[in-house]
């Protein structure tokens, strides 16, 4: 049976982020990675052998004391590089109406951007509440919005003085890049997390980051590599049955080949929904966690399409609405650098699918994507698809309960993955936080 000081199960950002903050401080952690390879969910897709798309892109918080993936590939001297995101634009289907969403300094320019995107429509009194809400959000400290992590934004937003319409405009705004309906993001939203959005999203307290040649190749998979040349280990295609608790004290885990682990410490850096079924019994703190009822689970449909000419003329990620107001996606020239030349790769998120086909969304793609652009059916070459399916109603975006760093019920158990309190950050940063602020905790403990 092997030994280590620390068994981190969950091989993505924040389990990660939680092994190379461990290796940094002289111990010896076990990373166990599901997928062949680390950072799954930050894969490429391959069209063929010469064009390539990512699926998604790593969050910096930068403004908000450097974020947290960011100072540890620093401190681990990574030679990480990557191209801020690109602007963005929203068109409404089918018109040449295109509005222009550049960064917003201010809660006065937000206001000014609702109004651009209601065709005038927005009223003086709606545009005056819309800065006065916005005014103490935006005053806030960092510390002081993530303590909000369990108050609805639109409970918020109402304390200080918006109407219902005001409310659900604003949370429907911030929900829409958090995945979530709007009557989802009405009733389950967090004030944290819409703040969060705002500021780093649109505010530019913060970036996405096009990490070259890809997220997986150019950050998380150098990450691995450098915790195992400091001396952790990477376990690569194994998965963990159980975790093995004896005495009400994790002793280790088991994986499903029958290979028995044992370690000072379990990690956990799952998603909650995987916690669940890591546990013969489980642990009181979890079951609250899975009883809460939050969203409904969302599915994605990722669409990457390869172009024998370039359509999309501007480096922007372009929100497409139809003319009712539903949403398509937003379409962008895909994160890569391997595309062929004269050659373009776009690619498209749809969301809330709900449980639609996917020949139909992709019906529905082809509509809108044709009259967006011209000769775009004639310049397909090739098409390919990935379903995510996302279980917010577990996640950090809601105001449910989150999971302790310190399991209260179990000994030498530890949750670092995002789905963790303290909340100190959203999207990538809320996954790389919990795994450095939960191998800081558990090292703590250990003196």
């Amino acid at each position: 049976m092997d030994k280590f000081d620390v068994v981190v199960v969950g091989a993505g950002a924040a389990g990660l982020c939680c092994a190379a903050e461990l290796v940094l401080g002289g111990r010896r952690p076990l990373l166990i990675c599901e997928a062949g390879e680390v950072g799954h969910t930050f894969r490429s897709v391959w069209m063929d052998e010469r064009n390539r798309g990512s699926v998604q892109v790593p969050a910096w918080q930068s403004s908000w004391g450097g974020g947290w993936w960011m100072p540890l590939v620093r401190r681990l001297d990574l030679p990480v590089r990557f191209r801020e995101f690109r602007p963005m634009e929203m068109q409404v289907i089918g018109t040449a109406q295109v509005v222009p969403l550049p960064y917003m300094a201010s809660a006065s320019a937000i206001a000014n951007t609702f109004a651009d995107l209601s065709s005038g429509t927005l009223s003086a009194a709606h545009r005056e509440l819309i800065v006065s809400c916005l005014r103490a959000g935006l005053a806030l400290p960092p510390d002081e919005v993530f303590a909000l992590d369990r108050v609805r934004f639109s409970e918020w937003l109402r304390s200080h003085g918006a109407t219902a319409e005001v409310a659900a405009m604003l949370t429907g705004f911030c929900g829409t890049p958090n995945g979530m309906t709007e009557q989802d993001a009405v009733h389950h939203l967090s004030a944290a997390c819409a703040l969060w959005t705002l500021r780093i999203m649109f505010m530019h307290e913060g970036t996405l980051c096009e990490v070259v040649p890809d997220p997986c190749e150019g950050l998380w998979i150098p990450i691995a590599k450098e915790v195992e040349r400091r001396g952790g280990t990477v376990w690569r295609g194994c998965r963990v049955a159980r975790v093995h608790v004896e005495n009400r004290r994790a002793q280790g885990v088991e994986l499903v080949d029958g290979t028995k682990i044992h370690a000072n410490v379990v990690a956990l850096a799952t998603s909650n929904a995987r916690l669940g079924r890591l546990f013969d019994r489980q642990p009181d703190e979890v079951r609250e966690v899975l009883n809460y009822t939050g969203p409904t689970a969302q599915r994605q449909l990722v669409v990457f399409v390869l172009l024998n000419r370039p359509l999309l003329e501007r480096p922007v990620s372009l929100s497409l609405n139809w003319p009712h107001g539903r949403r398509l996606g937003a379409v962008v020239d895909a994160h890569h650098t391997d595309v062929e030349p004269g050659k373009q790769l776009i690619h498209l998120v749809v969301t809330n699918i709900g449980d639609r086909a996917e020949d139909d969304v992709l019906r529905e793609v082809d509509a809108g994507l044709n009259l967006v652009f011209p000769h775009y059916a004639e310049s397909v070459e090739k098409v390919k698809t990935i379903i995510h399916t996302s279980e917010h109603w577990m996640d950090y975006t809601t105001v449910g309960p989150k999971l302790p760093r310190r399991s209260p019920s179990v000994t030498d158990l530890w949750y670092v993955g995002q789905g963790a309190g303290p909340v100190r950050g959203f999207w990538t940063e809320a996954a790389a936080g919990a795994g450095v602020l939960g191998a800081r905790a558990i090292m703590g403990a250990a003196g």
